[in-house]
């Protein structure tokens, strides 16, 4: 959840044992969003995002939070989801689920540039060089983290009217399939630390914690596929040890 907003051992991520998931709501199936889910999407990223710490650093605290939030996810699935291309809903519109493919995580220089005028919207000016400062940052720590060719979930949200019916695990398992067929790997960052173990749960493990006074703390989490296992944490993982514990 870091691009355009946006070191564990292989061993023991190999060994992470997985808990029963929720009960899977039936009423609500999984399929691709659609331009015209938009607005509705917009709207229930901003309701499951209220409390978000590093959301609510990026969007101006003022009379206008409310506006500011949704324009922040509309925008993010205008134009930062890659035309929706790996964007899941459901049927009735409870959740979302935003995914990278391999190699398009990273906004173009000249992407950024045209989205600055959005940003200042939700931001304000003002905020904008703390922002690409935590944006360079944070693509620091991706690239490291995750040399490789992976999938990168960059956003999940679930209307909080819906959640804890299983919406948020069926959310996820179209792209984590793929990533057990194709063996690749999985990579998210969070800013709320009950997240870390529902992430857990889908065989994500922390990498990384970035923990600085000027930026929000976020959880940096990698999921190995499911099999085989070995060659992947090797290849994916090499070089964890250079990540250090500052952007500086």
């Amino acid at each position: 959840m870091v691009e355009g907003f946006v070191a564990c051992h292989a061993g023991a991520m190999n060994t992470v044992a997985l808990a029963k998931r929720p009960a899977i709501d039936e009423r609500s199936q999984v399929r691709r969003a659609l331009g015209t889910d938009i607005p509705k999407l917009a709207a229930v990223l901003a309701r499951a995002f209220d409390a978000d710490p590093f959301i609510n650093w990026c969007v101006l605290q003022d009379s206008r939070r409310a506006e500011r939030f949704t324009v922040t996810f509309d925008l993010i699935l205008r134009r930062i989801s890659k035309d929706l291309n790996e964007t899941f809903t459901t049927t009735s519109l409870d959740g979302c689920a935003i995914w990278k493919r391999p190699s398009e995580h990273a906004l173009r220089f000249g992407e950024q540039l045209s989205l600055l005028p959005a940003f200042a919207r939700v931001m304000g000016w003002p905020a904008l060089p703390r922002f690409s400062r935590f944006l360079e940052c944070a693509q620091r720590l991706h690239e490291r983290l995750a040399p490789l060719p992976h999938y990168y979930l960059f956003m999940l949200g679930v209307d909080p009217a819906a959640q804890r019916r299983g919406i948020g695990s069926q959310l996820l398992e179209p792209v984590l399939a793929r990533c057990d067929e194709e063996q690749k790997v999985a990579y998210l960052e969070t800013a709320r630390a009950e997240n870390v173990p529902y992430y857990a749960r889908h065989g994500f493990q922390v990498a990384h914690v970035l923990d600085e006074v000027r930026f929000p703390k976020l959880w940096l989490m990698l999921r190995l596929p499911n099999a085989p296992r070995e060659r992947v944490a090797q290849d994916s993982l090499a070089g964890h040890h250079r990540v250090v514990a500052s952007c500086r």
